[in-house]
């Protein structure tokens, strides 16, 4: 079974989901190029068990020629067996009562099957100035706010202490103002944790100004981190993160080669979204990364419902397919490797083939 086209085709497609399904809940409407409104399933859970994360709610889901049937536990295509997939059902917990009245799924989430995630601030300053990156659907307002590490911590700590694991918590924000980038408002959210658990902490971040932040996170307990590209062409970048691109390209390797020396190889990451821009731009900004020591985390761009891109299809399945293989190459050349990753995006693997890339299972 060639998993690394399967895969590549739920991406570019999503899947169709019938009344017997649920839908990812709560819908959380202020995602930037994040893939956690999808839906997860494992794939071919009797034998291989790949995790994928798929578009369920997006304008060009519609046309798919993807099904997910409950009854069936299975994904089909033009209405015939593609594969037998688990469901992902939503957790328990949702539902439950901060002292201040908030739900807990408004402070954090669950990504996958056990990774706790939490949006930091539904602020970024591109946004607030109207230079947002064209495909991020984060909605920067005057009721914008930055969630209290506190809150955080209380969630983390309740959970675990009813006995439930999580693997790891994921951080990330919108780009916030200040020298910082928002990487203090980082800091204070991993101390706060810290106080109360061990959980294991990933977090993506825009480039600090200064560089002793990433070492202030590192040395707070922070376990692995990400700064994410997205687009490696320097006229794409300009084009469709107008703000964002202001930050020069090199800056982003500078910090990912800084970070390399602290949390080590294989620990540090960085976001390249196919579709972007050209398939072979993408596969050299892949190069790029890979050579700074970081691990080049190619996902699929998902046309995101309320952003500027929102009418724009997926790449095509064989452009993903290429750069998937590609990028493959390229890690081994760079002698960096995923399945090394100890938390994060990269080891969630939900939203590329990278494992499957390495690990050759087709």
């Amino acid at each position: 079974m060639d998993i690394i086209r399967k895969k590549a085709e739920l991406f570019c497609k999503g899947v169709r989901c019938d009344l017997g399904s649920e839908l990812p809940v709560p819908y959380q409407p202020n995602k930037r190029a994040s893939l956690s409104e999808g839906k997860c399933f494992i794939l071919d859970p009797e034998r291989g068990k790949y995790p994928v994360n798929v578009a369920v709610r997006e304008r060009f889901v519609k046309d798919s020629p993807f099904s997910f049937s409950f009854l069936e536990k299975k994904i089909l295509k033009n209405g015939n067996p593609f594969l037998d997939v688990e469901d992902i059902p939503e957790p328990e917990w949702y539902g439950l009562k901060l002292p201040d009245g908030k739900n807990f799924d408004q402070v954090v989430q669950v990504h996958f099957t056990d990774i706790l995630a939490s949006a930091l601030s539904d602020f970024c300053i591109f946004k607030a100035e109207g230079k947002g990156c064209k495909y991020c659907a984060l909605r920067t307002g005057p009721a914008s706010r930055n969630k209290d590490p506190k809150d955080i911590a209380y969630c983390v700590a309740h959970l675990e202490g009813a006995g439930l694991h999580f693997s790891e918590l994921n951080l990330n924000a919108g780009t916030l103002p200040g020298e910082d980038r928002g990487a203090g408002l980082y800091l204070k959210t991993i101390q706060e944790i810290r106080k109360v658990s061990n959980i294991p902490i990933a977090a993506q971040i825009c480039p600090p100004e200064d560089f002793r932040w990433i070492k202030d996170l590192y040395e707070a307990g922070l376990n692995t981190i990400s700064f994410n590209l997205e687009a490696y062409d320097e006229r794409c970048r300009k084009k469709i993160c107008p703000g964002k691109s202001a930050i020069p390209r090199e800056r982003y390797f500078e910090a990912m080669e800084y970070a390399v020396k602290l949390f080590g190889r294989n620990q540090v990451s960085s976001w390249l979204i196919i579709g972007l821009e050209p398939v072979e731009s993408t596969i050299a900004g892949s190069g790029a990364v890979a050579a700074s020591g970081a691990i080049p985390f190619v996902s699929v761009f998902r046309p995101l419902t309320g952003t500027e891109l929102e009418n724009c299809l997926p790449p095509a399945v064989e452009d993903v397919v290429t750069v998937f293989r590609r990028v493959g190459e390229i890690l081994r050349k760079h002698h960096v490797d995923p399945r090394e990753s100890s938390f994060g995006c990269v080891r969630c693997n939900c939203c590329s083939a990278l494992m499957e890339v390495m690990e050759n299972r087709d």
